[in-house]
């Protein structure tokens, strides 16, 4: 479970500038509206969403959709930042441990907000391995969504995610390279080819298709 740091590292690089000082989310003010950009705006809202309000008695597969349709929500339906304020609300770690023996902050929450939030995020999502806790596929699953649509390209998208993977060894401390981090990377890049066609689709209908077709190949 520890290959989910670096598909966030775009992003991070993109928010560098407003991570001088780990400060809790702002309240929606005109002030708060005025000073940050508008991805920062969704990403801070929808995160605070998931940590307060997300239902707790759902399926997993539902709670991903129920993530999406609220960035969506705050993003006033556009894609791009609906993307941004869903991958805000499932970084499941603070930081990034880097070999040289520094960390990058990933999020800038206070500990026990990031821990009550952190604590709302679905866990069982693949049906490979339905016992295992899947909190770090999501960002994976996002990130990789965002790059795909950013860069207009899937398959670029997918090399970026394969040299993430790899270099995992010798950037990040305990980082490995895991193929059921790849998966999610694909699915990621799946999602958003399909939202080229249907704008309004919810990410829960590819990781339940992936689940459809595991089951019919494995089971006798």
């Amino acid at each position: 479970m520890n290959s989910h740091y670096l598909p966030s590292l775009l992003l991070l690089l993109t928010t560098a500038a407003h991570a001088q000082l780990p400060l809790p989310d702002p309240s929606p003010t005109p002030l708060y509206d005025l000073l940050l950009p508008k991805y920062l705006q969704v990403g801070y809202a929808t995160r605070a969403w998931v940590r307060d309000s997300l239902p707790s008695d759902r399926d997993p597969i539902e709670l991903v959709d129920i993530i999406y349709a609220r960035a969506v929500a705050e993003a006033s339906g556009d894609i791009d930042l609906a993307l941004v304020g869903a991958l805000f609300a499932v970084f499941e770690h603070q930081d990034i441990p880097l070999s040289i023996g520094i960390s990058l902050p990933l999020t800038l929450e206070p500990r026990a907000l990031f821990e009550a939030r952190i604590a709302r995020l679905p866990r069982h999502l693949f049906a490979d391995r339905p016992d295992a806790d899947d909190r770090d596929k999501l960002q994976h699953f996002f990130a990789s969504a965002l790059i795909a649509r950013l860069l207009d390209n899937a398959e670029l998208a997918d090399v970026v995610g394969i040299m993430i993977e790899e270099g995992e060894d010798a950037f990040v401390r305990g980082g490995v390279n895991d193929d059921r981090d790849v998966r999610a990377n694909r699915l990621g890049h799946l999602f958003v080819e399909l939202l080229r066609e249907e704008p309004h689709l919810l990410p829960g209908v590819v990781l339940r298709a992936w689940n459809r077709e595991y089951r019919r190949r494995t089971q006798p």
